[in-house]
């Protein structure tokens, strides 16, 4: 209510608009949160951060095409985007572009070493891959970086590294 009430005294004004779209978008109406996105960008055109919200949206949509057109224009307007990244590896691995996807979180490291959202991503990634010897890698880290509240996390995380390791044990006694 309260971004409707400046937006209703400035139209234009953009961080009301913006704030308003990912009200919408918290709550599930994707598309009054589209809409307030679009109208961000008709304001301003060169918004990355419209563009990353508008990728959200389309991806709780399950639009993993907008998703990753959104993501691109907005890293096109700002390469440091980090979200936008992330995310863009994300959508890239759920359409089975393994190696763009580790590139993107590859990328976010380089911007943010350390990053846990990336070394998980990346353990993700190089499992499904096969290389679980850089998968493991990726989870210590993930353990090693990640805030308390990813606390919950860990055991399942610690579960998988020893799954791996029994499984990367099991490859080098079968060659």
């Amino acid at each position: 209510e309260e971004f409707k009430e400046v937006l209703h005294r400035e139209p234009e004004h953009i961080k009301a608009r913006m704030m308003l779209g990912v009200a919408y978008k918290d709550r599930g109406d994707s598309n009054k949160a589209i809409r307030e996105f679009e109208e961000v960008l008709r304001l301003e055109p060169g918004n990355p951060d419209a563009h990353y919200n508008l990728g959200s949206v389309y991806h709780d949509r399950g639009n993993l095409l907008r998703t990753v057109e959104e993501y691109l224009k907005a890293l096109e307007l700002n390469p440091e985007h980090r979200d936008a990244r992330l995310n863009l590896g994300v959508a890239y691995y759920k359409q089975g572009k393994v190696d763009d996807a580790i590139r993107e979180f590859e990328e976010v490291l380089r911007l943010e070493p350390g990053n846990p959202d990336a070394h998980y991503n990346l353990g993700v990634t190089y499992r499904d891959k096969g290389d679980f010897r850089r998968a493991v890698e990726n989870y210590r880290k993930f353990m090693e970086y990640a805030p308390p509240e990813y606390s919950r996390y860990f055991g399942i995380v610690e579960e998988t590294i020893r799954q791996l390791e029994k499984s990367e044990k099991d490859l080098l006694r079968r060659t």
